[in-house]
Parts: structure tokens; sequence; C-alpha cells
């Protein structure tokens, strides 16, 4: 399914190699199979990506605090980039 929303190979290789892509992958498609548009699914693919790169893994579920902390993480990574 990610080749259906990302256009360059380049970036189908960073979201396959990224943890958890099977699952991304049977997310989006079951999203796309309820009649969820393209551009909202490379937009919810694009936030599952930025999930699963800065959440810290580990056995059992995962908690609001895990959420939380993955964000703050990539909140400080974007003002990286940003700078």
């Amino acid at each position: 399914m990610f080749e259906t929303v990302l256009k360059t190979s380049a970036a189908q290789t960073r979201y396959e190699r990224a943890p958890l892509a099977r699952e991304r992958d049977l997310f989006i498609q079951d999203f796309r199979s309820q009649g969820h548009s393209e551009y909202r699914a490379k937009t919810v693919n694009s936030l599952l990506l930025e999930v699963a790169i800065h959440i810290e893994w580990h056995d059992g579920a995962i908690s609001l605090a895990d959420l939380k902390t993955a964000a703050e993480r990539w909140l400080a990574s974007r003002s990286r980039h940003h700078e």
C-alpha cells in the first residue's frame, strides 16, 4: 500500500524500513478501504511513521505517557531541523 500513497522509491524505502512497516501498511490498506481519500491516507501514513520512529517500543501496551514522550521527541527533532 505504501507505493500507492508514496510517489518516490526513496520515500517507499524509508517507510518500509521504519518500525512496524507491515502493521502500518495494513492500517493504511484498511483506512483506504473505508473510503478515505488518497490525500488523507498520505497524511495518516506520515503520522504513523513519525510515531513508529519516535516511540520507545517495549513489550505490552503503549501508554498515553509513551505517546506524549514520542510527541515531545518529534517536536524536538522538528525544531532542530528548522534552526
